[in-house]
């Protein structure tokens, strides 16, 4: 993604909280404080006047931080959770096929005798 391509629409829809982070600190939504406080157009400001333009920065970007770590949080949760739903499906789509390969084996049109259908099984175990 091109960074001079995040407006605030595109950032909002791609869902992700450090998309619209990056957007903001593109459109320089952080330093709002500091900017209004440089366009004043005083030729001296107050060390208040700059003290609290800083302390608005500051509650803000640790607002957004607070932001990215939830929103990193909740995409771990949900990475950790498809993952396991994923093993769960591997697990049940291999002992599926196992199933088929046995029933087809000791189908009584099957070919093999009980033993060779056994060890059938044992290889069929071994290699899977």
């Amino acid at each position: 993604m091109n960074i001079t391509e995040l407006t605030p629409e595109v950032a909002r829809e791609s869902g992700s909280i450090l998309i619209i982070v990056a957007a903001r600190l593109v459109r320089r939504e952080f330093f709002t404080p500091l900017h209004n406080l440089c366009e004043t157009g005083k030729r001296v400001v107050s060390t208040r006047e700059l003290r609290i333009a800083v302390e608005q920065v500051e509650e803000y970007m640790n607002r957004e931080a607070l932001k990215i770590v939830d929103g990193h949080d909740r995409l771990t949760k949900k990475l950790k959770e498809s993952e396991e739903r994923i093993a769960k499906l591997e697990l049940r789509h291999r002992q599926r096929d196992r199933d088929d390969f046995i029933r087809g084996i000791t189908h009584p049109a099957s070919m093999y005798t009980a033993d060779e259908a056994m060890e059938a099984i044992a290889e069929y175990d071994r290699t899977h």
